[in-house]
């Protein structure tokens, strides 16, 4: 499954529901001149003291949070056109949603096509945080935001240019600083070394900004970031991000940890991380994904649905929220609503197997086999290695009248013995079937 990874703003102090409801509620009601009002007295506390950069990255954050709120968003750099936050807030939008455009999949398996969304977003993203910098050179948070957009762009030399006067201006940024180490991570091109060398910066305005001190143990973090995701080496992965707490309590290495734990089954231990990253953060959608996922597959339906449920109140077109959701409407026998969720979720993620296979189980539910055998057969032609959608889709060609029944069940008996997972009575009834449709010659 993809990781979705929201990699400028993973901050350092919790959002709590006050500050939710309050930039959340303004948005909403459109109150583009109080927001205004309110992002220039915080820009002015940065001013004196680099540490209040996370107020700042807490209320884009919220900010940006409801993908519900676009045209909210359109419209504040539209009634605000000299404001520097309303562009940097526009911006900072169109560069996440070019990130999802492109989707979470290694450059060498993403489509062509992924990428050519993501840029006409990334341009986007650029012009408007070019505009904000033309208003105001002094925020941070629009440097950072540049440094990423420009990364996503792979003009990596305006990458380094930007984050160069970005520091001549705030030496003691912790924003621009934490963003541009994570572009240097191996993945994007960076070194080890280049990453030390960065961090013995950090460390030496860390006096002047304790937020910096949270870049403790980034060094080992990229190394379990490069082993884990590129070398597919877990055990050195877990190495280094454990390495990574110790000297350090970064709310990301938690997450990290999280990942590599579901990723070899140790659910409760991920289970513990994702929680302690969610009590921080009530609101953080990735931690939250993250944790619905856990809770599938241990089978926790109910409190999997109560994560999905809060994702979908802010991101409605998340595939995998609603794919999710789409799997507890199945086990509570609900085929209908589950149907509806996963072909919503196919729609914005058609590369899914799971997907298509739940829908294809929500289609049998519902006795419609035509539609059943259709989505197992691209379950099972997608890769499935699901021995139970072989069955289904014998069962349901079977009500179709469809001799393709007869491959089918000589297909799941093949696959459920490899995996020693045959159920004797359907094994029975498929191979009986297949022969009974030969000898006659109802079937070849």
């Amino acid at each position: 499954m993809k990781t979705i990874l929201a990699f400028i703003i993973l901050i350092s102090t919790a959002i709590a529901d006050e500050k939710v409801i309050n930039w959340h509620t303004l948005l909403a009601n459109k109150n583009y001149t109080k927001i205004d009002s309110l992002l220039q007295g915080i820009h002015k506390e940065i001013l004196n003291d680099p540490s209040k950069e996370v107020k700042l990255a807490e209320a884009y954050h919220i900010l940006t949070l409801d993908k519900n709120l676009e045209t909210n968003i359109k419209e504040y750099a539209k009634t605000k056109p000299t404001s520097p936050f309303s562009h940097l807030l526009l911006g900072e939008y169109y560069l996440y949603k070019g990130f999802d455009a492109r989707g979470y999949k290694w450059a060498k398996d993403t489509p062509q096509y992924k990428f050519d969304k993501m840029r006409k977003l990334e341009k986007k993203a650029k012009e408007e945080l070019l505009q904000s910098l033309k208003i105001d050179n002094t925020i941070s948070l629009t440097y950072a935001n540049l440094i990423a957009t420009y990364t996503l762009l792979s003009n990596y030399k305006k990458r380094d240019e930007i984050y160069k006067i970005g520091l001549e201006k705030f030496a003691n940024s912790y924003i621009i600083r934490k963003t541009y180490l994570q572009f240097s991570l191996i993945k994007w091109g960076g070194t080890f070394e280049k990453i030390k060398s960065l961090l013995k910066d950090a460390k030496a305005h860390s006096q002047r900004n304790p937020l910096l001190k949270k870049l403790d143990g980034y060094l080992e973090f990229a190394k379990a970031d490069f082993y884990f995701r590129q070398k597919q080496d877990t055990k050195k992965g877990l190495k280094f991000i454990n390495r990574a707490l110790k000297l350090s309590d970064y709310t990301h290495y938690y997450y990290f940890r999280g990942i590599i734990y579901k990723s070899i089954k140790e659910y409760k231990k991920a289970l513990k991380d994702f929680n302690l990253v969610i009590k921080r953060y009530p609101l953080d959608l990735d931690a939250l994904l993250q944790r619905a996922y856990t809770y599938y597959f241990l089978k926790k339906y109910n409190l999997m649905f109560k994560d999905v449920q809060t994702i979908l109140t802010y991101d409605y077109q998340n595939s995998y929220a609603l794919f999710l959701r789409g799997i507890y409407y199945y086990d509570q026998e609900e085929y209908e609503l589950a149907t509806i969720d996963l072909l919503d979720s196919l729609q914005k993620n058609d590369s899914n197997i799971a997907v298509k296979k739940y829908l294809g189980y929500s289609y049998y539910g519902q006795k419609n086999y035509k539609m059943a055998a259709k989505y197992l057969q691209e379950a099972l032609n997608s890769g499935s290695k699901d021995s139970d959608v072989a069955y289904y889709l014998t069962v349901s060609q079977w009500h179709n009248r469809d001799c393709n029944f007869v491959k089918s069940a000589y297909l799941y008996k093949d696959s459920c013995t490899k995996t020693n997972s045959c159920n004797q009575e359907w094994l029975d009834w498929a191979i009986k079937s297949a022969k009974y449709a030969q000898n006659r010659a109802i079937c070849q």
